[in-house]
């Protein structure tokens, strides 16, 4: 008959494996190991690491047909955020988008906030026509930490002179593609410092 005590032991030894693997899971897709991310936003569904596109009175609601769903943009700039796990040095933004009244589309990268006041942007033009397709456009940054502010990227969509002409853009999918080396243990022991100071700084 088992007794008690080797029941405990069983249990503790169960629970430690669990939590090991647990930890084990959480440690790889934290460190992007493989140096590759790919993260995505159908606007049909909500996501848990790309945000909505903000501030709320520059948008409209969701809208849905058949199996297309869409976010227009009536007053510029708007914003979204991505959570990402580490730092990435070349990031690709992808949006599909339909822009059939306005000529003029940017995509930017926000810098890390060090007050309220800071608005510095890596900004690209997009080359596009107006069109009541849904297009596709792509533009690359340069990351760094110094674009990464609380785990999170933040990106701007502008399109100048939209509110003033009364025209709108559709929004409807986001893709990021982030890539940084593989993983290395020197790279992780700076971003394990990095991340350190951060949360020090915040007591």
């Amino acid at each position: 008959m088992v007794s008690e005590k080797n029941i405990i032991k069983l249990l503790r030894l169960i629970l430690g494996v669990f939590f090991l693997i647990l930890l084990s899971w959480l440690f790889y897709q934290n460190l992007v190991v493989r140096g590759e991310l790919r993260v995505h936003r159908n606007f049909c569904l909500p996501s848990r690491l790309i945000s909505k596109l903000y501030p709320e009175d520059r948008v409209g609601r969701i809208e849905r047909q058949e199996e297309n769903c869409w976010q227009r943009i009536f007053v510029e700039p708007v914003y979204f955020k991505i959570k990402v796990p580490r730092t990435f040095s070349e990031i690709e933004l992808e949006i599909v988008y339909q822009n059939y009244q306005h000529s003029a589309l940017q995509l930017g990268l926000m810098k890390k906030k060090h007050n309220p006041l800071d608005w510095e942007f890596q900004l690209k033009k997009v080359k596009q026509e107006p069109s009541l397709e849904w297009q596709r456009a792509q533009v690359k940054f340069q990351g760094g930490a110094e674009y990464l502010t609380d785990h999170a990227l933040e990106f701007m969509i502008s399109a100048p002179g939209l509110t003033a002409a009364r025209h709108e853009i559709k929004i409807k999918e986001i893709t990021v593609h982030l890539s940084r080396p593989p993983f290395n243990w020197q790279d992780f022991w700076q971003d394990l410092q990095d991340y350190l100071i951060e949360k020090i700084k915040k007591q």
